[in-house]
């Protein structure tokens, strides 16, 4: 039997007008002509659904699937993670191809990782996760000079401050002045001058 097509008997004629009978006598050479009729086989579909894992917005299923779609969903970068892709397991370790033939309902799981950020003092770097409060360095010393604070531009660096992007902090310091008195008349005298 050919794939797609159905049997449906021996004829005597090329027109398939006359059906040949199991027991009839043969008389003579005869050549019997088979008759196939195309059928239509549907391909099996599946259904793929999407887990987000606890971040993001659903995604609606998609069905009536023999592949994944060439192009998989795509989703944005939440405030606090980076999407990092859709994978075949729940253990994220079998990253989903576009375009691969299924043979059953799947589950596409999504992956996202917390957002890091880099937070610098005078150069010295650390990296934080999103939200993380910021810790200071101890207020460094220069001789002759009063600290400030530390500072991104004309911002003054809070305690509690969090990290939600990356930031740089210098540090901001003030010359000391000293008050001179001689023979009744003061001055007013940067450090070291």
């Amino acid at each position: 039997m050919e794939d797609n097509y159905l049997f449906l008997g021996w004829y005597l004629d090329e027109n398939f007008s006359e059906m040949a009978e199991a027991g009839s006598k043969i008389n003579s050479d005869t050549t019997l002509y088979a008759k196939w009729e195309s059928i239509v086989v549907e391909p099996t579909t599946y259904k793929v659904s999407f887990e987000m894992n606890g971040h993001g917005e659903d995604i609606s299923s998609l069905e009536n699937l023999t592949s994944l779609p060439s192009q998989l969903p795509l989703v944005d970068d939440l405030v606090d993670y980076c999407f990092l892709g859709w994978y075949l397991d729940e253990n994220l370790t079998e990253l989903a191809t576009p375009g691969i033939e299924i043979s059953k309902d799947m589950i596409l799981y999504a992956k996202w990782e917390l957002k890091t950020y880099t937070i610098s003092f005078d150069g010295v770097e650390q990296v934080l996760d999103y939200n993380s409060v910021i810790v200071a360095p101890a207020d460094p010393t220069k001789e002759g000079y009063t600290f400030l604070g530390w500072y991104m531009d004309e911002v003054k660096f809070e305690e509690g401050l969090k990290a939600t992007s990356d930031m740089e902090f210098v540090s901001r310091f003030e010359i000391n002045q000293y008050t001179i008195s001689f023979d009744g008349v003061e001055q007013v005298l940067d450090y070291n001058s």
